[in-house]
């Protein structure tokens, strides 16, 4: 039997993780850092709205992070932070299992 912690931890990852495009996202930002634009262009179907509420979702679970560039541009661009970036060999375990599907 699982504990209940185990249990608990298990629903928020799989809550915010298991959503439409989540990991999809994820994986493209893990490539490089990339402009919305660009991260837009590596997923093509995804609407602008769903992308920009996914990237704040997972900027306030700080596993992405909006980086601001300097003067005199400006350039803002997404990355995996330190703990999103843990998540990279999980996503290719996911997509390793995912490819042995008929």
């Amino acid at each position: 039997m699982q504990r209940p912690e185990y249990q608990l931890s298990l629903g928020k990852a799989t809550a915010l993780l298991g959503r439409p495009w989540t990991l999809l996202i994820l994986d493209a930002l893990a490539d490089s850092p990339c402009r919305f634009t660009e991260l837009a262009g590596r997923l093509p179907g995804i609407s602008t709205n769903l992308l920009t509420e996914r990237l704040r979702q997972l900027q306030v679970f700080e596993i992405v992070e909006r980086d601001t560039g300097s003067m005199p541009q400006f350039v803002i661009t997404y990355r995996l932070s330190k703990l999103g970036a843990q998540l990279e060999p999980i996503i290719g375990e996911i997509a390793a299992w995912g490819s042995r599907l008929p």
